[in-house]
C-alpha cells in the first residue's frame, strides 16, 4: 500500500482530554574563541552570544516556536566541494530550528531552502577580494548573517486545514576595511536588513488527497532586491489510493530596477499502488522563473518529460523479502530556444534478501547531450556537445542490524566517439558498533573523468568563451564516531577531507553547432584543492530539557595551496593537510529549560 501515515492504527475513545498550558522557554548563552588560520586577515576572534527560544502551545492544534538572536554556531560544517558545474551547490540544513516541524513548509518543492536564512552575506567575497590590494587590510568581514529573530506558527484545524507561517528577520551586516594610505576605516554593507516570510494553507481532503497554497516572500531594506513566489499544489488519489494525479503551478516575481517574472508548472499521472506501477510527468520552468531568494533551483529555462514503469514484489518469497524492477525514460529540452538538451534511459533491479542484505543493479545511457549551461549562453542558442555514453551501476549494503555494517556503490561509464575518455565512481562505507556506547563509521568516495568539459572562465578577444578539457579526480573521506559516556552525556566526532585535482589537458573554442575547435594551450589554470574539517561536540543533558555543549572545530585555511604536480596522489594531499596551518574554534553553549507549569507550581 502506498503511503505511511495512512497505514497507522487508530486511537479510539479518547475523550475529555484537557492539556495543560504548553509554554516553555529556552534561554541560552554561548561563548568561545576562534583562531583563524595563518594568512587570514581576521586573526583571533572572541565569540559571544545570548538569546532565547520560546515554544507556546496556543491550543491542542497550533504551536508557536520563536527564537530570539539565535546562535547556529554549534552545527556540523558544510560538505564543501570544488564545484566544476555551472549550478549552485546545495548544502544540508543542520540547524534544529529549521529542521524540526517544517514538513508543512516543504510541500511546495523548491520554495524553501532555509540555508538562505542566515547564510553568507551577499557581499562577503567582494570584500575578501579587497585583500589583494596592499593598501587595504580587512578588519572584520562576517561570513554568516546574524538573525534578529525567527518564528514558526503551524497546526491544523478540525476541518483539516493546515496553517503555517514562517518568518525570520536578518540583521544588516557590515565589514570593516582599513585604508592604510589614508588611515580611514571603511564600513561596507555586505547584506541589508532582510525579512523572509512563508505562508502555507494546506487543506487535507478525503483519503490522502490535499490542495496547498504557498507564498514565499523576501523583502530587503533600501534598494535591495525583493522577491515573491506563489504556488498552488494539488494532489488527488482515488478511494483505494491506487491512482494519483498531481499538478502544480508556481509564479515568481523579482522586484528590482530590472525586475522580471516567470512560472513553473507540472503534471504527473500514475498508478501508485499494487505490484504493477507506472507514471508519466512533465515539468516546465520558464526562462526567468526564479525562487532563489528563499528557495532553491538548479536552473530554469527547461522542460522535462519523464515516464516510469515498475513491478514490485512486496511479500517474501523463497529467496527474497522483497524485490522490484523498473524502467525509466527522461527527455529534457530548453524552454528558450525550443531545442533538445539531452535524453536518458535506464533500467533498475532491486533485491532485498532474507539475510537482510540488499543489492541494486542499474544500466542506462545518454545518447544525446547538448549542454546549454556550461557556457551560460542558452538564450543565445550557444551550447556544447558532450559525447554519448552508457553506464552500469551496482550498489548495496549488508544487514544494518549487525555490529559490522558495509555499504558500497560503484558506477562505470563507457563513452562513444570520444578518444581518451573514461568515467568511474565508487563509494564505500564501513560502520562498526563496538558496544551500545561506542560506534565508528568510515566512508570513502572517489570520482574521476578524463576529458571532462568545463568553462575555463577565459574568453577570446571577440568575447567567445573558451572551454577546457580536464582530467578531474575527486576524493572524499569521512571518519565519524559516537561515544555515549552515559545516557545523558555523549561525544560526537567527525573528520572530513575532500581533495579535488583538476589538471587541464587542452583548450578549445566552440562553433555554432556545439563542436569544439582546438586552440593553443593556456598554462597556469590547474587546480589542486583540499578541504579539511573536524567537528566534535560533547553534549551533557544535565536536567530535563537543559543542555551544556562544548564544541570544537578545526579547518584548513582558505589560502592553502598544495602543489598538484608534486602531490599528485590522494594520500599525499591527505597527509599534507595536517602539515598546513589550521583554524581552530572552541565554544561553550548553555541552554536552560523553563516550563511555565513548573514555575507556577513552585510559586
Amino acid at each position: 500500500i502506498n503511503g505511511f501515515v495512512n497505514q497507522f492504527g487508530k486511537y479510539l475513545e479518547l475523550k475529555n482530554i484537557q492539556p495543560p498550558l504548553r509554554l516553555s522557554f529556552y534561554p541560552y548563552v554561548s561563548t568561545g574563541v576562534r583562531q583563524n588560520a595563518r594568512g587570514s586577515e581576521l586573526g583571533t576572534q572572541w565569540l559571544r552570544n545570548g538569546g532565547m527560544d520560546v515554544k507556546y502551545g496556543i491550543n491542542e492544534s497550533f504551536t508557536l516556536d520563536a527564537t530570539l538572536i539565535p546562535d547556529f554556531g554549534q552545527v556540523v560544517s558544510d560538505d564543501v566541494v570544488n564545484n566544476l558545474t555551472p549550478f549552485e551547490q546545495k548544502f544540508n540544513e543542520n540547524r534544529p530550528f529549521f529542521t524540526e516541524g517544517t514538513e508543512l513548509f516543504n510541500k511546495a518543492a523548491g520554495l524553501l531552502y532555509s540555508r538562505r536564512i542566515g547564510g553568507m552575506p551577499g557581499g562577503y567575497y567582494e570584500v575578501e577580494g579587497m585583500a589583494a590590494n596592499p593598501n587595504y587590510r580587512i578588519l572584520k568581514n562576517p561570513s554568516v548573517t546574524q538573525l534578529y529573530n525567527a518564528i514558526k506558527f503551524s497546526g491544523r484545524t478540525k476541518e483539516k486545514l493546515g496553517i503555517g507561517v514562517l518568518n525570520a528577520i536578518a540583521a544588516p551586516m557590515y565589514a570593516s576595511v582599513l585604508d592604510e594610505t589614508t588611515g580611514e576605516t571603511l564600513k561596507i554593507n555586505t547584506s541589508p536588513l532582510t525579512n523572509y516570510n512563508m505562508i502555507v494553507l494546506d487543506q487535507a481532503l478525503k483519503g490522502r488527497s490535499y490542495i496547498t497554497f504557498t507564498n514565499a516572500n523576501t523583502i530587503r531594506e533600501g534598494n535591495g532586491r525583493d522577491a515573491d513566489v506563489a504556488s498552488l499544489d494539488v494532489n488527488l488519489y482515488d478511494k483505494s489510493n491506487t491512482y494519483n494525479v498531481k499538478t502544480y503551478g508556481r509564479y515568481s516575481t523579482i522586484f528590482s530596477a530590472n525586475g522580471y517574472d516567470g512560472f513553473n508548472t507540472g503534471l504527473k499521472l500514475g498508478k501508485v499502488s499494487g505490484k504493477w506501477q507506472y507514471y508519466t510527468q512533465a515539468d516546465i520552468k520558464s526562462t526567468y522563473y526564479d525562487p532563489r531568494d528563499l528557495g532553491y533551483i538548479q536552473t530554469a529555462n527547461i522542460a522535462g518529460y519523464a515516464a516510469n514503469a515498475s513491478y514490485h514484489q512486496y511479500t517474501s518469497t523463497k529467496n527474497f523479502l522483497s524485490y522490484n524492477y523498473s524502467l525509466n525514460a527522461y527527455w529534457q529540452r530548453m524552454y528558450t530556444p525550443k531545442a533538445s538538451g539531452y535524453s536518458q534511459f535506464d533500467a533498475q533491479a532491486f533485491w532485498f534478501f532474507k539475510n537482510f542484505w540488499d543489492v541494486t543493479l542499474a544500466v542506462g545511457g545518454l545518447p544525446v547531450q547538448h549542454d546549454y549551461f556550461v557556457l551560460g549562453r542558452a538564450l543565445e542558442n550557444v551550447f556544447v556537445n558532450r559525447p554519448a555514453w552508457c553506464f552500469i551501476e551496482l550498489e548495496g549494503s549488508t544487514d544494518s542490524r549487525k555490529k559490522l555494517f558495509f555499504s558500497y556503490d560503484w558506477r562505470q561509464g563507457k563513452f562513444f566517439n570520444a578518444e581518451h575518455k573514461s568515467y568511474y565512481y565508487c563509494d564505500f562505507g564501513l560502520r562498526y558498533r563496538f558496544s551500545n556506547r561506542v560506534s565508528m563509521t568510515v566512508s570513502h568516495q572517489q570520482e574521476a573523468e578524463t576529458n571532462y568539459i568545463v568553462n575555463s572562465g577565459l574568453k577570446e578577444t571577440n568575447g567567445d568563451a573558451i572551454v577546457g578539457f580536464v582530467d578531474f579526480r575527486d576524493f572524499t573521506t569521512n571518519l565519524s564516531g559516537i561515544y555515549n559516556l552515559s545516557p545523558k552525556l555523549n561525544l560526537n566526532f567527525r573528520l572530513r577531507h575532500n581533495w579535488s585535482n583538476v589538471p587541464y589537458r587542452s583548450f578549445a573554442d566552440v562553433d555554432e553547432h556545439g563542436n569544439t575547435i582546438p586552440r593553443p594551450f593556456i598554462p597556469g589554470l590547474n587546480e589542486n584543492v583540499n578541504f579539511f574539517n573536524v567537528d566534535a561536540f560533547l553534549s551533557w543533558d544535565f536536567k530535563l530539557g537543559c543542555n551544556l555543549t562544548v564544541g570544537y572545530k578545526n579547518w584548513i585555511g582558505d589560502n592553502l595551496a598544495v602543489d598538484g604536480i608534486k602531490y599528485s596522489r590522494y594520500l599525499n594531499n591527505f597527509s599534507k593537510s595536517f602539515d598546513e596551518y589550521h583554524g581552530n574554534e572552541l565554544t561553550v553553549k548553555f541552554i536552560y529549560f523553563l516550563d511555565y507549569n513548573q514555575l507556577t507550581r513552585k510559586k
